[in-house]
C-alpha cells in the first residue's frame, strides 16, 4: 500500500506540476482497457487493486500532515498491516495482536492434512463481507480487526476451515461476529457456524455437522 501509494502520488504531483491540462485529464482518465474477464472472481479483483487506491489515500494523508520526511519514514518503516494503510492516524502506534490457530487436522480424522494458512487483514475481511453485504457494511464491520488468521485442512476432496480474529473492543467483535453471521445466512455448500468470546471471534466451515462439531472442541474456548 505505502510502495504503490507513493508512485501514484508523487506520479500525480510530477503530472500536476509539468503538464498541460489537457494531458493532465488523459493521465487521470487512465490507460482504459476492457478490464479483468468477467470468469475472474471479484474477491480476486478487489485485492489487488486496493494498494493503489487506498495506498494513495495513505500516502497524500502522511504528506499532508508529516510532509516528504513521513512518506520517507513511511517506506523505510512499513505498516504491519492493511489497517494501519485504511487508517492512516493508526499508523504506527496501533500494531496488531498475533492469532494462532491450532492444527485440528488430526482430530478431523484419519487423511486430514493442512491445506493453508494465512494472515487475514481487515482489507481482506472488509473485501470478502463485501462479496454478501452492502460495502458501507462491510467497511464498519472489519473496522475494529486488531489480528486474524485462517487455517483450512483437507481430505483430498473436502475442507475445513476456522478464521480466528481479534478485536479493538468486545462491540467491535459482537458486530464483526453479527455481520458473519448474516453473511453465512447465504452458505449453503458447509456446515458453518460463529463463535464469540470478548473481543474474539472465530468462523467455522465443515463439511458436515459432525466435523463441525469436531471443529469447535478442538479450537476450544475462543474468549
Amino acid at each position: 500500500g505505502v510502495v504503490e501509494g507513493s508512485a501514484q502520488y508523487f506520479s500525480l504531483q510530477v503530472a500536476q506540476r509539468f503538464l498541460s491540462p489537457g494531458e493532465l485529464a488523459q493521465v487521470l482518465a487512465g490507460g482504459g482497457g476492457s478490464g479483468p474477464p468477467a470468469s475472474v472472481p471479484p474477491f480476486i479483483q478487489d485485492l489487488p487493486l486496493w494498494p493503489y487506491l487506498t495506498g494513495l489515500q495513505f500516502v497524500t494523508t502522511v504528506a499532508t500532515t508529516q510532509g516528504v520526511e513521513g512518506v520517507d519514514r513511511a517506506l523505510r518503516e512499513l505498516p504491519e498491516a492493511t489497517e494501519q494503510v485504511i487508517h492512516a492516524e493508526r499508523y504506527p502506534e496501533d500494531e496488531p495482536r498475533a492469532v494462532g490457530v491450532p492444527d485440528l487436522g488430526r482430530a478431523l480424522g484419519s487423511g486430514w492434512r493442512d491445506l493453508d494458512v494465512y494472515t487475514v487483514g481487515e482489507q481482506w475481511l472488509s473485501v470478502a463481507l463485501g462479496l454478501r453485504l452492502p460495502g458501507l457494511d462491510a467497511g464498519e464491520a472489519a473496522a475494529g480487526w486488531d489480528g486474524g488468521r485462517y487455517r483450512s485442512w483437507t481430505d483430498g476432496e473436502r475442507v475445513a476451515l476456522a478464521l480466528v480474529t481479534v478485536w479493538d473492543s468486545p462491540d467491535e467483535a459482537s458486530d464483526f461476529a453479527g455481520a458473519m453471521e448474516e453473511w453465512l445466512d447465504d452458505e449453503e455448500a458447509s456446515a458453518t457456524d460463529v463463535l464469540r468470546g470478548d473481543d474474539r471471534v472465530a468462523v467455522l466451515w465443515a463439511p458436515d455437522d459432525a466435523l463441525l462439531a469436531t471443529m469447535r472442541e478442538g479450537l476450544g474456548a475462543v474468549g
